[in-house]
């Protein structure tokens, strides 16, 4: 057990010292035959951890133990820190080793992985008797040429997302290496005018009096903005429930947000609440913030060629994967409020593909995507297509589904010609968090959905306890 790494199963950092010192015994009597080491290093996992949770992380990291003990299958394989592999090549894999590292950095072509952990970077190095007195030096310089390989891969695949993103609708690409905008929202014309002086030669500057104000800014300059400076204490609407508010708002939440305040005590609820920094009031040197800013604007564009993986390119709803995550933020943010699985499925849409061809059910579908985010925004809900014609919402209990629907139609039936050719059918399974898988609750709305499959334009209520 003391050799075993808990996580993965694998060898751990004192079976790795052990293997070292008969290595090194074997390197002095000039007994050693011939082996390579590698060292991986598993790409983004504080981003995983920061973005997901370590639950998530963990699974990341036995993910990429996995690969790395198939592709290294005939050599002992260590894990000696957080993301940190180390493999001792020898027999069939030394013969293979060329072969075998062109695998393990393999970048997937899929590339909503790559930015979620799925990538690992590799350095190898031959032991030559000439050059390593001991195992440390093998390793160091197999450490040096994979932080090369790291860095070689982090270029090529930002190099990647940016030519993807080009095909992307304007409102889906992020804003980078372009002025930065801030809004500085503080109930004091003083502070704001004397905080926005100092940012003003680096920053474009937005400003906003109250709680209020602030959210109706973000929402008329949502793609503006890069990062807001809230003052905790304001009237109309304090700093926590503006930070409330953008959570709950799909189109809000990845604004970074550094709170201001004189409350010395407040660093750790603001950081709890979700804020990505905190600036003490009165002001420390101005060279502190800024660099603060910087660092908080550089973390939320990290961030977001992430988020701009999890969203399904037709439609910009969010794909599958990353909505059942937000569902769980949901349920944490709704504690005591009943959530709804809500399900909008197309009416045999293998047939009408046939029909009407590809070109036009794009058009449907987008027609649909765009009507889910808007409701979505409505309500307090988030929506995601799943597979090609279904479309998922998670939101606050309705009291009116039939009066929401009835709106939603007319919206995505606006033109008469997609009214004529396309039906959908709605399921709802209510109080849906009763349910603690959240595929159950889904599959329970798809049942319901199903009820009404030839129900043109209708709605199937399906409660639990009937």
């Amino acid at each position: 057990m003391a050799t075993i790494d808990s996580l993965t199963g694998i060898k751990n950092k004192h079976a790795y010292a052990q293997w070292e010192e008969k290595i090194n015994a074997r390197i002095a009597k000039g007994e050693q035959e011939p082996f390579a080491v590698v060292v991986c290093d598993v790409n983004n996992l504080k981003a995983v951890n920061d973005l997901y949770g370590h639950k998530e992380g963990d699974a990341y990291i036995k993910r990429a133990c996995a690969k790395i003990c198939d592709i290294f299958s005939h050599s002992p394989v260590f894990r000696i820190g957080g993301d940190e592999f180390v493999v001792i090549l020898s027999g069939e894999d030394y013969v293979w080793r060329k072969t075998l590292m062109e695998q393990v950095s393999t970048v997937p072509e899929d590339r909503t992985k790559v930015r979620i952990g799925e990538t690992i970077a590799a350095g190898m190095v031959e032991y030559q008797k000439d050059r390593h007195v001991n195992l440390l030096s093998v390793f160091e310089e197999a450490d040096k040429a994979m932080y090369e390989k790291k860095q070689m891969m982090k270029e090529a695949i930002l190099s990647d997302d940016i030519q993807t993103e080009v095909d992307l609708e304007a409102e889906e690409i992020p804003v980078i290496n372009v002025r930065k905008r801030i809004l500085i929202a503080d109930d004091i014309e003083m502070n704001r005018e004397m905080l926005g002086d100092l940012l003003e030669d680096d920053y474009d500057i937005c400003y906003a009096a109250d709680g209020v104000e602030t959210l109706e800014v973000l929402r008329s300059h949502k793609d503006e903005i890069d990062l807001v400076l809230l003052d905790l204490q304001m009237p109309n609407m304090n700093g926590r429930e503006v930070i409330a508010e953008m959570q709950v708002d799909e189109e809000l939440m990845s604004i970074p947000v550094i709170f201001l305040t004189v409350d010395q005590k407040a660093e750790l609820d603001c950081l709890k609440i979700g804020a990505m920094d905190f600036i003490p009031k009165p002001f420390p040197d101005i060279d502190i913030v800024k660099a603060r800013i910087a660092k908080c604007i550089e973390l939320s564009e990290d961030r977001d060629l992430i988020r701009h993986t999890e969203r399904d390119k037709l439609t910009g709803l969010l794909n599958r994967d990353y909505f059942f995550r937000y569902v769980s933020r949901l349920d944490h943010i709704y504690r005591d409020t009943a959530l709804d699985a809500v399900v909008c499925d197309i009416n045999s849409f293998h047939s009408v593909n046939e029909k009407y061809g590809r070109q036009f059910c794009d058009l449907v579908l987008r027609s649909i995507g765009i009507s889910v985010r808007k409701l979505a925004r409505r309500i307090g809900g988030i929506g995601c297509r799943q597979g090609g014609d279904t479309f998922l919402l998670y939101c606050p209990h309705q009291d009116d589904y039939e009066q929401l629907i009835s709106e939603f139609l007319a919206e995505v039936f606006a033109e008469k010609e997609m009214a004529d050719k396309v039906s959908l059918r709605f399921g709802v399974y209510s109080d849906a968090q009763q349910e603690a898988d959240i595929e159950d609750r889904f599959a329970r709305a798809i049942a319901a959905a199903d009820r009404a499959k030839d129900k043109h334009q209708s709605i199937c209520e399906y409660y639990a306890d009937t």
